[in-house]
């Protein structure tokens, strides 16, 4: 009812037309939300408009409904019915408070004229600004030389005094200020109907356009042709372009621009043959040919040359010249210019190297010496472009045989490197021509490494639609060539495709479309035209010209190939092509084998950190500062032979027997092979990010799929760039489903290696706010997963998570489908009930009603199986099938897994959380905690939360009245960050406040009583979960898997000894023998203090904690110092180079000497402890330790230091213990991978005493094994 009466005086006015589409526009207002304002509900409209002579007026309005809003649009249209040729109308749909200061940080982080929100001087935005007001004002524009956007207060403050009158704005840090984004809709005169706008994102502010067509494209073919059109003056002349913003014209000129503006005038011809534009050609010709192009006699003859106004000749002004006069004869059927267009040829020849095929790019006209040998690559590839079209116009092979010499030279300077788009069009002219091998691979070469580039590229960058374009044709000749085809074994065809049609669709955000062009200051001169968003908003006719260009070739595709049939788009797959061949790790890596693997080889997947290794992995080594893999040293202890060695230098790595792979850098390989083993995974790939409850939702997901073919999840936590892309690269390519964990950090980058066709987003909690700052910078870095998605795709959503207007908004903006998940009422899939004694889940979806058991206790738990019901459905998958498998899931271990364990006679339950903690989960486990059926007490041992940043203990104090909600009878504190949450804490539930884990132990195993609950929970760091793994364990006084042995050299009587069964590696205990062979030649010598040693390349060729150079001039002592404290690996090998020559010999001496001391159960594997098959026992380790202690003092002595320093740097000591118990004296620390081991001795109340464990996991749980054996086993034997 509103709609008809409120416009009715204001629709007599217009056509019957016009009536249905202000229908249309009022009605669209509906999809406006409702937001906030001083606590009201109200909607807020911005209404733009202009007859396209002048910049659009702008007006808020502002209606407690939709109805009020309309009547206020209608009223004013009435008003302005002679500004009504545009009409837009935006309409807030988020708004969130910063301050001026928050405002420019963000500011510095975004690409100039790029940011795409808009903003409001205050909350009842009185005085806001659209998007589209801020760029088309250069509001936060700095200038050319400023990357980032930025405030500009002059224009700034200009245009809010135009806009709202605005004396003067506050632009104080401290000032706030509201962002906002909109939805909205545009009606022009063209007939065309109304226009639904993008929201958010780089789409934004522009008409939605879902599908793309032949015809489409034609319309925008038009209109920037006819704008190019309409900047040729009379005399020929381009107007040569314009700054938008204030309708600025660019003062320079450039011929080549004008003679390359007419090539790309003329292929738009081809397509509207619009009388006018070919006018407006033909004066633009007679400029060039008249005015620009000038004769010069050399040598008898006459060559011509395109020269600027400077003087210059440039290379590729002559080439552009000939291209347009060759394409104007090719398609008007006119040759009177062929002999104009050989003399620019013949130009060209002058500028090329007979003998190199080289180029030069610029001369001084008329002398013709040389100015600039080499300015620009688009040259070189322009030359080689024009002469072919004249070759293929004239047929003179003179210019075919210049364009194979210039080839020539552009393979050895591998020039393909540049990514050119005027290389690509001239290699896909030569090779019709020249179907040559060495031709096809510098075309491949040019884009194959270049798709990620195309497809994301956040600027229009309309040259590489042009690439494509050009690449294209050339691989569908091979594609049809038999004696070529293999050339693209490598080739990824799909990505290949899907980077093009992106960047065709991309180019849309250049269009100067009616309702972007309406906010500049003249929107007739440069609608229809394209523009360069970075160079603010710069409209000049080059930039036309390239749009024009690749959306000319793009049309043209479209019109030849059935768009509902591009089967020659897919990568054809062969059913056991699931792994990797020589050709697949190749083309991702863009590397070179340094010899072909043999026939049939397979690669299964990849290694970067050697315990991860499989059989059949490739190994990727790190040689230079800030690559990825694995060290050259740890390459040697690997326990299987790799499949093949990727490495950037492959004369540091040789291997006759193992295939080498050279690139050009190992981390970029490893991202490039986890990219190319995404496109080829022919399943779906499920990502999942949140604050809390990934990995639980990863692996409840992956163990329901496995009833639907099977799923494979995320390895070892590896959640960042590298690892997702280790991840990818080690899964068979038919894999049905691939379940990913993808952390916030580089999400943007994850996102791009992954692009999941299905997000789960668990929710939004404090964690990581000391490198996150806040709720709000976690969700929109969070919010970067939906990057990676193609629209169409699946956002999951929990609806109670924190900052969700933000998370859906970002969805929406990526076109994606949003499913909702958690308890509120509009969830597409809901929590109606749960029971905590039962783990009975109630959920309902799509009308029907699901109860199931969950195995993993916790409501929290039955949130994560919702996503996975929304995950299955997503996917195609019957739900009902599934409910029944998430009872045999059971929680994993340090994530709310509960079990049964006995401490002595008293049997207790653990629920194990001890992964990881933010506020979130630390609440959700005190419910778990509370609701679980105990025979006795319920105990909650916490460890700190770490990484919240500067209000970590006010997060902390915060969880106090969680547990004051809870049946929880004590709590045990770990960490300092606890001290306002105990005060806070009801005093009767205040257990013991601890330093370390270590301290509880004791406390625990005196406490605990039959039928206990223990919840043990805190962050990883934090290290309750070898708290928690003791407990598992029976909090024995030393894990069962350690060796420990306790001797007191007084009575020689050994006090307490468990493990001696087991052998473990002696690692870098080894080192004590190494410096007890080093002693005893050391003492051969008079005058030991001297002895010197250069350190040699090889010995240095190991990881270490120190890091000796090599070259370096050291004493002997100092290398053994440096060895026994810091356990530096290089000086051990240095040493043993002193010694014995080299390091396997000095090894076969270790090994003689424990064998003549009577360490039978002893194997050395080299001089530092590094190395695979080695072992010591017990009993051999004591051997050693009192060979040291009594026949080796000086060694002895060595190891009581704490720290060593050398050249103006120190380190502390491996051996932590020296600084924390009174009387130690040593001895030697050792790690190898998992295994830590320490001979520690002391002198303590008159008894020297050696304490040894071998074998523990951490040194936190060796070290305290120490303690354990100097309290307890000292103790007992008193």
């Amino acid at each position: 009812m509103h709609r008809t009466d409120m416009g009715a005086s204001n629709l007599l006015r217009i056509n019957k037309g016009q009536v249905a589409d202000r229908a249309a526009l009022y009605a669209a207002m509906d999809a406006a939300p409702a937001i906030t304002i001083n606590e009201e509900q109200r909607h807020v409209f911005f209404l733009s408009l202009t007859d396209g002579t002048e910049r659009a007026s702008t007006v808020t309005i502002i209606g407690a409904d939709i109805a009020e809003a309309r009547t206020k649009v209608a009223a004013a249209l009435t008003l302005r019915e002679d500004q009504t040729r545009w009409i837009r109308i935006d309409w807030v749909d988020r708004v969130e408070r910063q301050t001026w200061r928050n405002l420019r940080e963000k500011l510095g982080g975004i690409k100039r004229n790029y940011f795409r929100l808009g903003i409001s001087l205050d909350a009842e935005f009185s005085h806001a600004f659209t998007e589209m007001e801020l760029n088309a004002n250069a509001m936060l524009y700095g200038g050319p030389g400023q990357p980032c956007a930025v405030v500009n207060e002059k224009n700034f403050a200009l245009h809010a005094s135009k806009r709202h009158g605005l004396e003067t704005v506050d632009f104080s840090d401290a000032a706030p200020v509201w962002l906002f984004t909109t939805g909205g809709v545009f009606l022009g005169d063209d007939g065309s109907g109304l226009h639904h706008l993008n929201g958010k994102g780089l789409n934004g502010g522009r008409r939605s356009t879902p599908q793309l067509s032949a015809d489409d494209i034609g319309s925008i073919i038009g209109s920037a042709s006819r704008y190019l059109a309409s900047q040729v003056r009379p005399d020929g002349q381009f107007e040569y372009g314009w700054h938008p913003c204030f309708d600025r014209p660019i003062p320079s000129y450039n011929a080549l621009r004008h003679a390359s503006s007419l090539y790309s005038m003329l292929e738009a011809w081809s397509v509207t043959r619009d009388a006018d534009l070919l006018e407006a050609i033909e004066r633009g010709l007679a400029y060039l040919t008249e005015n620009l192009i000038r004769p010069v006699s050399l040598d008898g003859g006459l060559l011509a040359f395109v020269v600027e106004d400077n003087g210059e000749i440039k290379l590729g002004a002559n080439a552009v010249a000939i291209l347009a006069l060759t394409k104007h004869a090719e398609l008007t059927g006119k040759r009177d210019r062929l002999e104009l267009m050989e003399h620019l040829a013949l130009g060209i020849l002058h500028m090329q190297d007979e003998s190199t095929g080289q180029f030069t790019h610029v001369l001084n006209y008329p002398a013709l010496d040389v100015k600039q040998a080499f300015r620009i690559i688009y040259y070189e590839g322009e030359a080689a472009f024009g002469l072919m079209r004249l070759f293929a116009l004239t047929g003179d092979r003179r210019w075919l045989e210049s364009v194979e010499k210039a080839f020539a030279h552009f393979i050895r300077e591998k020039h393909w490197q540049a990514h050119d788009h005027w290389l690509s069009y001239c290699v896909n002219e030569l090779t019709a021509q020249r179907p040559d091998k060495d031709y096809y691979q510098f075309g491949i070469a040019n884009f194959a490494d270049y798709l990620n580039f195309v497809e994301t590229r956040i600027t229009t960058f309309p040259t590489l639609l042009e690439l494509m374009m050009a690449a294209r044709k050339m691989l569908e000749r091979i594609r049809a060539d038999d004696e070529h085809r293999h050339l693209l074994n490598g080739v990824d065809i799909s990505h290949f495709y899907r980077a093009l049609h992106k960047r065709a669709h991309y180019l849309l955000n250049g269009h100067f479309w009616p309702e972007l062009a309406m906010f500049f200051a003249n929107p007739d001169r440069i609608v229809g035209s394209f523009f360069i968003r970075h160079h603010a908003f710069r409209v000049r006719i080059d930039d036309v010209e390239h749009y024009l260009s690749g959306l000319i070739a793009y049309r043209e595709y479209l019109l030849s190939h059935d768009a509902q049939n591009r089967e020659h788009e897919t990568q054809q797959v062969g059913a056991d092509d699931v792994h990797w061949t020589a050709a697949h790790a190749a083309t991702a890596t863009n590397g070179s084998w340094m010899a072909e693997p043999p026939a049939g080889w397979r690669a299964t997947g990849l290694c970067i950190y050697p315990p991860t290794m499989r059989p059949g992995d490739m190994v990727a080594v790190r040689l230079k500062d800030g690559e990825r893999g694995i060290s050259p040293a740890a390459l040697r202890q690997l326990p299987h032979i790799p499949a093949a060695i990727i490495t950037s230098d492959p004369t540091a790595i040789f291997s006759a027997d193992i295939p080498v792979l050279h690139v050009e850098d190992s981390s970029a390989a490893i991202i490039n092979l986890g990219s190319y083993a995404r496109r080829r995974l022919r399943g779906k790939l499920i990502g999942v990010t949140g604050s809390a409850g990934k990995t639980s939702t990863v692996a409840m997901l992956q163990h329901v799929l496995e009833d639907f073919g099977g799923a494979l999840q995320t390895r070892n936590n590896a959640n960042l760039p590298h690892g997702i892309a280790w991840n990818l690269a080690s899964i068979p390519w038919d894999c049905p489903h691939f379940v990913l964990e993808m952390a916030i950090g580089k999400m943007g980058r994850n996102t791009q290696i992954a692009r999941p066709d299905v997000a789960i987003f668990t929710n939004i909690l404090p964690a990581h706010l000391e490198y996150h700052r806040d709720l709000a910078t976690i969700a929109t870095r969070k919010s970067r997963i939906f990057e990676g998605m193609a629209p169409g795709s699946v956002a999951i959503l929990n609806r109670e998570m924190a900052e969700w207007d933000r998370v859906l908004e970002a969805a929406r903006a990526h076109g994606l489908t949003v499913v909702t998940y958690g308890i509120n009422e509009s969830c597409d899939f809901r929590l109606s009930a749960y029971d905590a004694g039962s783990r009975i889940v109630t959920a309902s979806t799509q009308g029907q009603t699901y109860r199931y058991c969950i195995g993993a206790a916790g409501e929290h738990m039955a949130i994560n199986s919702l996503a996975v019901l929304a995950a299955l459905t997503a996917l195609g998958h019957d739900i009902s099938k599934a409910v029944t498998r998430l009872e045999s899931f059971g929680s994993l271990p340090g994530r709310g897994r509960i079990i049964d364990v006995a401490v002595d006679d008293r049997r207790i339950t653990l629920i194990d959380d001890a992964y990881n903690a933010n506020p979130g989960s630390m609440t959700a486990a005190f419910a778990m905690l509370g609701n679980q059926a105990t025979r006795g007490r319920r105990i909650a041992v916490l460890g700190e939360m770490l990484e919240l940043g500067p209000d970590s203990e006010q997060l902390h104090a915060q969880l106090a009245p969680s547990i004051a909600k809870q049946a929880i009878d004590h709590v045990h504190t770990v960490g300092e960050l606890y001290r306002r949450f105990r005060a806070e804490m009801p005093e009767d539930r205040r257990g013991l406040h601890a330093s370390s884990p270590e301290e509880l132990k004791a406390v625990l195993r005196e406490e605990l009583r039959d039928g206990d609950t223990v919840l043990v929970k805190g962050s990883n760091g934090s290290r309750m979960h070898e708290l928690a793994t003791w407990l598992e364990q029976g909090a024995p006084a030393i894990a069962p898997h350690i060796s420990a042995l306790l001797f007191d050299r007084g009575s020689g009587k050994v006090v307490g000894i468990q493990g001696t069964e087991r052998r473990h590696p002696p690692a870098s205990l080894t080192k004590l023998m190494t410096l007890s062979l080093i002693d005893e030649k050391l003492q051969q010598h008079a005058e030991p203090n001297t002895q010197i040693t250069e350190i040699s390349l090889q010995a240095t060729e190991v990881d270490s904690h120190w890091g000796f150079n090599a070259g370096e001039q050291v004493p002997v002592l100092t290398l053994m110092q440096a060895a026994i404290t810091v356990s530096a690996n290089e000086a051990a090998n240095a040493l043993a180079e002193w010694h014995s020559g080299n390091g396997r010999y000095f090894t076969a001496q270790l090994n003689q000497r424990a064998e003549a001391l009577g360490m039978l159960e002893t194997k050395f594997a080299s001089p530092s402890g590094l190395g695979r098959n080695q072992h010591i026992s017990l009993h051999d380790a004591l051997i050693l330790a009192r060979h040291v202690i009594d026949r080796h003092p000086l060694i002895a002595g060595m190891a009581k230091a704490r720290s060593f320093e050398w050249n103006g740097k120190q380190q502390k000591s491996t051996n932590d213990l020296l600084r924390e118990i009174p009387g130690a004296t040593g001895l030697k620390t050792g790690r190898l991978g998992p295994c830590f081991n320490l001979i520690f001795s002391i002198t303590h109340q008159g008894r020297d005493q050696v304490a040894i464990v071998l074998g523990a996991k951490s040194r936190f749980e060796r070290d305290d094994a120490v303690r354990t054996m100097l309290s307890s086993w000292q103790q007992s034997s008193v």
